[in-house]
Order: C-alpha cells, then structure tokens, then sequence
C-alpha cells in the first residue's frame, strides 16, 4: 500500500456499499442500481489516480474491461431487459468485488486465507447438509439422511432447497483446496484440520451424484498432486493410459453411463439432453456472433427459434449445462474471448506462484486456489453455475482471491 491507502480504504468500504445494492438491484428503485454503477465507474477512475495507473493491478484486468464493456451491447441484444438487467447488476458488481478482494495482495492477512477457505468449506457442509435434497440417480450411491436432516434444524436451511447439482458444484470447489492443504498446508493443524474437512466434504460430495463436479475433482488432484512432486506422475500415467484404453473400448457407452446417463432429474440432466442444449447454444452463437441475446435470455430464444425434440417445452431448464457456451450465447464470441482470458490469466499467474519453490505459504494457497479453478473450468463443461447471479458474485469474489495470492511476494527474512 501506499501513503495514500486510508483514502483506498474508505473508497473500498464505499465500493462495497455500491456492490451490495446491485446484487439487490431486482428489489430496489432502479435509480439506485444506475447511481451505484455510475459510483462504481467514479471509484475505477479515482483508483487509477490514487495509484498512478489504470490497469494492470492483476493479471486478469484487461480481459474483465473487455467483458463489462460488452454488457451494453448485451443489453441492447436482449428481448426482454427486465431479465437481463438485474443479471447486469451483479456481474458489474462481480467485477468489482474482484477487483476489491484482488487488492488486497500482499496484506497480513492473506497468508492466513487458507483458514478462511477451510471456514468457508465448514459452513458450506453445515448448509448442504441441511438443505439439500439428495438425489437417487445411481443405484451405487444410496443412503438416506434424512433422519439426519430433521434433528438438524438451521435458520433458513429447509431440506430441499437446494438443487444437489449446486450443492456438488459448490462442493467440489471448497474440497479441491481442502485436498490440497491437506498436502501442503501451514503446519500439522492446518493439515490435520483439511484433511478431517476434505472426508466432510467428499462423503456429501458423493451423495450429491453431481458426476461432472466428480470430474472436475479428480482433474484438480491430478494437477495438484504432480505440482506439488512430480513423483506422482508415477501413479497417475499408467491410470490415465488406463482410462484411455476404457474410453478406446467402450466410448460413450461408458461417457453416458457414469457421468450424465440414468438421471433422474429430467431429460436435460442426461447426456442426451445436455447435447441437444448444447447443439442449440452453438446455433445461438453461430447466429448472434458478435452481440449474443443478452444475459439470461438463452433459454426464451433457444425455445423460440430453436425447437427442442428431446427436452420438453415445458422443461425449466434455466442455462445450456455448459458455462463457456452459456457466456458465449450471452455475450456473443467477444464475450467468450473475454471471459476465458480471465480464466486463463488468473490460473497461468497462480501456476507460476505456485511453481516458486521461495513463495513460502503463498505456494500452498496457489495450489489450493488453483484446484477450485480446475473444478470450476472441468465441470463448466457439463453444467453452468455462473447462470446464477449469486454464484457469479462468489466465483468473481473466489479468483479475486485467486489474483491476490497470485501476485503476492513472501515476506523477507528479517
């Protein structure tokens, strides 16, 4: 920080202030949603000035600017702006929550966040566990809780409120760093206590049956494990050479059968149905390449011009099942550039943090940040969280961390 930070730590609080009224925006007067943006455009430029430079305070500044500079054109796109102005709202109050969490690299408290991501995963677990209607789609993975459930009684959490493909999604991306500071953790009681949380998380994890958030789990241990030794390259070769020789002999028999095949949640929960989702969303992009529908309206244009033969009209089916495409049918082919640079540059500068054999506990916390961004990009492919404007608010506030971590230097010795 510099001399000037009391001043950035009021405009922080007020940057706050305005991100809070956008992701309530649906419930305010909608002069207070332009007077918060207005402010939040203000705070940007007074940042710049404060610092001496517009951007380049994180890796991922440049392709966020692309992306929120898209958001009028979206809006101009869209059919219905009631739906996707509120959905406007929260990816610019995102935007800013990202930018606000990301500057807080190199403060004291950073180097204990992976308490806080232990915490989060505590009170996650706590939350699925009371409220999520646990599915029976495979005939493997069967065991009632529900007893469990009603002595549990949390303010809010009713069981069944929440869908257990967000609940798996939301799992897999606090058990992905609890796994890794299980290996790399800051001292025994960091390990012992990620390790302990990491079975919590796994054991709801598997009677979620969210198998696309299994696959982003198992993709993340991978990378994890041979960041961290590469011995493991050792164990994870001969069974990768293994699952090629399976998906050779078996194909999509085998890709249908354990990840999205014998669903019970409805024909847009098979395999099936996602690809028809899927070739719809591609028709989408191919025919609005430049503008997308706008934020929220995949699903009314998809159903109008593009008639579905195997998920029904009446299906609720909310987003395509696939965030890259789901950004795309949004916010056009620039939209998807924009948003997978983002991606791209958090997670190049957490590898590189990540790769410092000097980067002290920012090494671990790297490591452990990168695995939720592996599970959100692997089980992106099969499922889109982001098409909730709370989760967008939690993602963007997780790679604001991310960013943090990533550009923050170890303390010097003395």
């Amino acid at each position: 920080m510099r001399a000037e930070s009391p001043w950035l730590a009021g405009l922080t609080l007020a940057v706050i202030a305005a991100i809070v009224i956008l992701v309530f925006s649906a419930a305010l007067p909608p002069w207070m949603a332009t007077a918060a943006t207005v402010f939040l455009v203000l705070a940007f430029l007074a940042r710049a000035v404060l610092t001496g430079h517009l951007l380049g305070h994180t890796p991922a500044d440049w392709p966020l600017l692309a992306l929120l500079l898209l958001l009028p054109v979206g809006l101009w796109a869209s059919a219905d702006p009631s739906v996707t102005y509120p959905r406007t709202d929260a990816l610019v109050a995102s935007a800013a929550l990202f930018w606000v969490v990301a500057a807080q690299r190199n403060q004291p408290w950073l180097r204990h966040s992976g308490w806080l991501l232990l915490l989060a995963g505590l009170a996650l677990a706590v939350a699925v566990l009371a409220a999520t209607a646990f599915p029976a789609k495979l005939p493997w993975v069967q065991l009632d809780i529900s007893a469990v459930q009603a002595r549990l009684s949390v303010p809010l959490l009713q069981p069944g409120r929440f869908n257990p493909n967000l609940s798996g999604s939301l799992l897999a991306l606090f058990l992905a760093p609890a796994l890794a500071l299980t290996l790399v953790g800051n001292g025994l009681a960091q390990r012992l206590v990620a390790a302990a949380l990491s079975v919590l998380l796994g054991l709801l994890l598997l009677l979620s049956q969210s198998r696309g958030a299994w696959l982003g789990v198992l993709a993340a241990v991978v990378v994890l494990t041979v960041l961290s030794n590469r011995r493991w390259l050792w164990l994870w070769t001969p069974l990768a050479l293994a699952v090629v020789g399976a998906v050779l002999a078996w194909g999509d028999r085998l890709a249908g059968a354990a990840l999205l095949g014998g669903s019970s949640g409805g024909v847009a929960d098979t395999l099936q149905g996602r690809q028809e989702l899927w070739s719809r969303a591609f028709y989408l992009m191919q025919d609005f390449p430049f503008t997308g529908v706008g934020l929220g309206m995949p699903e009314r244009v998809i159903k109008l011009l593009y008639p579905l033969f195997l998920v029904g009209p009446d299906s609720e089916w909310l987003h395509v099942h696939n965030t890259f495409l789901q950004v795309g049918s949004e916010m056009g082919i620039a939209g998807l550039i924009a948003f997978t640079a983002v991606l791209l540059a958090v997670g190049a500068a957490l590898v590189r943090q990540a790769s410092k054999q000097r980067a002290g506990v920012y090494r671990g916390l790297s490591l452990a940040l990168l695995g939720s961004l592996i599970v959100f990009v692997v089980h992106g492919l099969v499922d889109a969280p982001l098409a909730s404007p709370k989760l967008t608010l939690l993602f963007f506030g997780l790679i604001g961390l991310m960013a943090a971590v990533a550009s923050s230097r170890p303390r010097s010795a003395g």
